[in-house]
């Protein structure tokens, strides 16, 4: 899945919302959280105000400072979540398991060299030039300089056999395709297996050596981000979402937590157990009020 990387984009008279088509596919991508409002709500504010401006002076300076005031809010919910242990170390389990998932996910795509093999088929141009790459090979031929595409395997085409095969029986039965089933035809159907799984393999292999998988940053406008933050920490909601039946995590919910509770910081994967939130630790991080 691809990650649209946070761009920023001023509400300048050269940008328009519409520079962002053609969109890539919603199933394969995904979006920081602040995604839609830097790209299409804030550029749309002018518009908005204009439509409903019926005689009604707005000053669009003020606007312009309402909207630099949101950004530096919404800046600032970011840093200071950045900066929270709890949600560091939250981050960073969740990105263990991100990648683990990618893992499995590549992984589970690598085909063994047995599904590629294929039943020889002598006029193939490509199963002739295998088997004509070995043949030659075995009788010290040298081989032709052109190259089947994309490989490293000389192409032979039925001209060149036809010129050989005078003094050469198996050549002979080979051109007249009698010729079904010898050591050299198994070994050459092996080989271009071979090759097929590498080629098909290869990217996936490249992407388990340096795996593309990138966490956004936390989110606290999702519930689903909130419901495993909170699980993580074995903290229960007293609330329940009407739509799923899940803990509900709204902004109540959060000032409930963030005023009856407080703690010490610790090593919280090891030490959840044993450690929970409650009023006879001391302060030490917090969820930011406005998440």
């Amino acid at each position: 899945m691809t990650l649209i990387p946070m761009t920023h984009h001023p509400t300048y008279e050269h940008y328009s919302p519409w520079d962002q088509l053609p969109a890539p596919i919603p199933a394969e991508t995904s979006y920081y959280s602040r995604h839609f409002y830097e790209n299409t709500a804030k550029h749309l504010i002018r518009d908005f105000v204009k439509i409903m401006n019926n005689g009604l002076y707005i000053d669009l300076h003020k606007v312009e400072d309402l909207e630099r005031t949101l950004d530096e809010q919404l800046q600032s919910v970011t840093d200071r979540l950045a900066a929270n242990p709890l949600i560091s170390q939250f981050q960073a389990l969740q990105h263990t398991k991100l990648l683990e998932a990618y893992r499995e996910s590549q992984l589970s795509k690598i085909k063994p060299v047995e599904d590629f093999i294929r039943p020889f088929k002598p006029k193939d141009p490509v199963h002739r030039s295998y088997f004509m790459y070995l043949y030659a090979q075995s009788q010290g031929i040298a081989q032709p300089k052109d190259l089947l595409p994309g490989s490293t395997i000389p192409k032979w085409d039925a001209k060149l056999v036809k010129a050989l095969s005078a003094t050469r029986p198996l050549l002979q039965r080979f051109l007249a395709g009698t010729l079904t089933s010898h050591p050299l035809i198994t070994e050459a159907m092996h080989l271009l297996a071979t090759h097929k799984a590498d080629m098909h393999n290869r990217r996936y292999l490249d992407n388990l050596a340096s795996p593309k998988c990138d966490l956004p940053p936390f989110n606290p406008g999702s519930p689903q981000q909130k419901q495993l933050l909170f699980e993580w920490l074995g903290i229960e909601s007293e609330a329940t979402s009407k739509d799923t039946g899940l803990p509900s995590w709204d902004r109540d919910q959060i000032e409930r937590i963030n005023k009856t509770t407080s703690f010490v910081y610790r090593d919280w994967e090891t030490d959840r157990k044993s450690t929970r939130l409650n009023s006879s630790h001391s302060a030490k991080s917090r969820m930011p009020s406005s998440a």
